[in-house]
């Protein structure tokens, strides 16, 4: 789901050679995007509200994480793909960047069939891997739940069965 979301918010927003591509948090698909970013010719950026995420990401971007943020950083002609909820459920904002900047605004859910097929190809183009955190066994998968709870997985947490 992460890297099919990623792809499909880079794929609407057309990135290219040369783009810049601003990413808010480390969640799934912050580590997807930037794969696919960089494959595409992209320079990328990742914010986030935890240094140590970003840290362990092995980025030193640091910043807030509110969309009236996103309408001032976006370039002319710009896209804001709106993925998950960094910022809460609600985007509340001045209408007149939009306009005068001629953004794009952009969500996406993972997107259809072909969206999904047309990423697996992408990731087998570049060599694009997902990021683990943590890889455990099925009789230990409470331990995978904890850290998921306690919010400091960066990448997936892997719970193997056999």
């Amino acid at each position: 789901m992460a890297a099919t979301s990623a792809w499909g918010v880079l794929r609407a927003g057309e990135v290219r050679p040369g783009a810049t591509v601003l990413l808010l948090g480390t969640g799934g698909v912050s580590l997807f995007a930037p794969q696919f970013a960089k494959a595409a010719g992209a320079r990328v950026i990742v914010t986030s509200c935890s240094d140590a995420k970003l840290s362990r990401s092995g980025r030193r971007d640091r910043g807030a994480e509110t969309f009236p943020r996103s309408l001032s950083a976006v370039a002319v002609g710009g896209t804001i793909g709106v993925v998950g909820f960094v910022s809460g459920f609600e985007l509340r904002f001045p209408g007149l960047p939009l306009d005068l900047k001629t953004i794009r605004l952009t969500g996406t859910n993972c997107g259809p069939v072909a969206t999904f097929r047309d990423m697996v190809r992408a990731v087998a183009q570049p060599r694009i891997e997902p990021v683990l955190d943590t890889t455990v066994e099925f009789p230990d998968a409470h331990a995978a739940y904890r850290r998921l709870e306690q919010g400091g997985a960066l990448g997936k947490v892997v719970v193997t069965v056999g």
